[in-house]
């Protein structure tokens, strides 16, 4: 039942939340886990179904891929449940770039080294080309080959507000 109309129906997602821990104990390495639940309607416009999604979330690891089992386990042995499933996904790296002192100095700040990594990496919107009913985003990056090469990120060089341009 979708969480506006459980009322005294049903748990809120708070009593759910609580008595997953009591099951499964606390989630390891400050992983977190959401509930989502979403209303859905057949073709004859009908509630048809009321999916209920789980989602684990935290640094890929053995032990969370046993909770993650061990969560599908359970759903799986409830009547009523139609379909429980555990899906890894591929594990993201993720890089956190920090100022050095100097940098500081020269009025460089964490926007706009964020910015200047986006836009070397993810690329910034050049101009926008409309051929009849489609429009075309031209962005300018590095070569994809760059891109794909944690030596470039070392590599590259920051613009600072002075016009000069520093590199470590």
């Amino acid at each position: 039942m979708p969480p506006g109309l459980r009322g005294e129906a049903g748990p809120d997602n708070d009593t759910i939340m609580n008595r997953w821990r009591e099951l499964i104990g606390e989630i390891p390495e400050n992983a977190t886990l959401k509930i989502r639940t979403q209303k859905t309607r057949g073709d004859d416009g009908e509630r048809d179904t009321d999916p209920l999604e789980l989602e684990l979330r935290g640094p890929a690891s053995e032990t969370k891929e046993v909770v993650a089992k061990q969560i599908s386990d359970l759903l799986r042995s409830y009547n009523g449940i139609a379909q429980a499933w555990a899906h890894q996904r591929r594990p993201q790296n993720e890089v956190a770039l920090t100022l050095k002192p100097r940098a500081a100095e020269l009025g460089v700040t964490q926007q706009i080294l964020a910015r200047q990594v986006r836009r070397a990496f993810y690329g910034e919107e050049a101009q926008r080309i409309l051929r009849g009913h489609d429009e075309y985003r031209v962005m300018v990056r590095l070569p994809k080959t760059q891109r794909e090469s944690f030596h470039t990120l070392q590599q590259l060089k920051i613009r600072t507000p002075a016009g000069t341009y520093i590199n470590d």
